[in-house]
């Protein structure tokens, strides 16, 4: 739709490029998508050649280390496949779960790939695919399991995007243990690493007899000093405990997209020159047997509409009642011949366009009520007390609603929009953010006090996790 309009504005409508200013929602989601995936396409090969990099260092060897990044390229497509199999599709988040999924799939094999090694230099290496599994199954499971668990309780969100980002890593990392499980050993079997047998040289082996005697030296002062460190991190994590009760969410698509970009130019140029972007809509709902002709409620939209345009925030306002041109003139109730036929004809004219308003979306009509739709656009949200708005908003229509004499039951008001569903969406991403780490938390220490049999181990070991 955004290439159509751009294509009619610039080749048929002879707009210049420069000139045309797209922006609004549809149209800042479409560059939050394209941006999206030109980063995906420009940095996936980094990540890839850096991670490949990381591991030829951590195995010594270039054919363990190709044969490790074809496994973990093997299990980021099963986790881009599962998106598409299951009938799924990529947003922002679900993006990054194939990336992370290669990323924990690497560490993985990189630890698997280290139990062949080890296994080469204690048996025949015919059997050292077979005794790395026997040796690493068990702890890369344990690693997969919380990690699926993980991230599986962002599933706790009611973000869309969040909760499929949680359920297809998750799925993914599940997955790429059974891959890494089924097929390194198979590749390593089929194409034994042969030169890792007598591949070290003296240089490596003194390098790596140092390294180990300086963390043995360094993991000797830890456990000398082990009271003053708990301490300190103690005393740390009480610290940091605080900035939690600081910690705020935005959603703004804006913020999504780099602040260069002609996205957020046009975006600038609009609110500078036209108005806000962000709208609150009332919708003024009007119940079938509500005793008030056309012209009584598009009144009472104008009335509405103007009350809600003198708030501070509101930089602009639109309804049917905009482009009514007879509005103030036609009285509230009439009394004599000329003010009956003036009514009688404004409303007879009203109803004739009512498809028209109802065509245009700002009027709604399902049979039992009758809807007419104000918009409002608000400048400055970020910064908004988003409830004292809200406030201020039904101050301000309470007096002409109660003016216009009709019962709460046949006569609703109802706030949405942009900025109503923007502060709901913060709020959701803050209270499952804290929800899921506490899942998290307590499913993860679970598994490890069943895993080291022992439910003061478990904590133990969560603690570093937490901090």
């Amino acid at each position: 739709v955004v290439n159509a309009i751009r294509d009619l504005a610039i080749n048929h409508c002879d707009v210049a490029a420069e000139d045309l200013r797209l922006t609004g929602d549809v149209v800042l989601g479409v560059g939050i998508d394209l941006e999206g995936q030109n980063a995906i396409n420009e940095w996936v090969w980094v990540s890839g050649a850096l991670a490949f990099g990381v591991a030829w260092l951590c195995l010594r060897s270039i054919k363990m280390a190709i044969l490790v990044f074809l496994v973990s390229q093997y299990c980021q497509a099963l986790c881009e496949a599962s998106v598409y199999y299951s009938g799924g599709s990529m947003n922002l988040l679900v993006g990054m779960s194939p990336v992370l999924v290669y990323v924990l799939s690497l560490s993985a094999c990189v630890h698997l790939a280290n139990y062949y090694r080890d296994a080469m230099r204690r048996r025949k290496l015919e059997a050292a695919p077979l005794e790395a599994v026997r040796m690493g199954w068990h702890p890369c499971l344990i690693a997969a399991v919380t990690t699926s668990l993980g991230l599986l309780s962002l599933c706790v969100s009611h973000v869309r995007p969040v909760k499929e980002f949680g359920i297809y890593s998750s799925v993914g990392v599940l997955l790429g243990f059974g891959v890494l499980i089924a097929l390194l050993p198979a590749i390593l079997a089929r194409f034994p690493v042969r030169e890792e047998v007598e591949g070290k040289t003296s240089y490596r082996e003194r390098v790596r007899q140092k390294a180990d005697s300086l963390l043995i030296a360094l993991a000797g002062g830890i456990v000398r000093f082990r009271t003053p460190i708990v301490i300190v991190f103690a005393l740390a994590m009480c610290f940091f405990v605080g900035g939690l009760f600081r910690l705020k969410t935005a959603v703004e698509p804006v913020r999504f997209l780099p602040e260069d970009s002609r996205w957020i130019a046009d975006a600038n140029w609009y609110r500078d020159n036209v108005g806000p972007l962000a709208s609150v809509e009332m919708v003024v709902g009007f119940r079938e047997d509500t005793p008030l002709e056309m012209v009584d409620r598009l009144r009472l939209v104008f009335e509405l509409q103007s009350a809600v345009s003198k708030l501070d925030r509101v930089g602009g306002t639109l309804s049917a009642a905009s482009f009514s041109p007879v509005l103030g003139r036609i009285p509230k109730s009439a009394v004599g011949v000329r003010e009956k036929v003036r009514r009688h004809m404004a409303n007879r004219l009203l109803e004739e366009h009512r498809d028209s308003l109802v065509e245009q979306h700002f009027v709604a009509d399902d049979g039992a009520w009758e809807r007419w739709r104000i918009s409002a656009r608000v400048a400055g949200f970020r910064d908004l007390d988003y409830t004292e708005f809200l406030l201020k908003v039904h101050m301000a229509a309470q007096p002409v609603i109660d003016e216009a004499g009709v019962s709460d039951d046949q006569l609703q008001l109802t706030y949405t929009g942009a900025v109503p569903l923007v502060f709901a969406a913060q709020r959701e991403l803050l209270d499952a953010l804290l929800l899921s780490f506490f899942m998290a938390v307590v499913l993860v220490a679970i598994v490890l006090a069943v895993v080291l049999k022992s439910p003061g181990a478990g904590i133990a070991a969560m603690l570093p996790n937490v901090f």
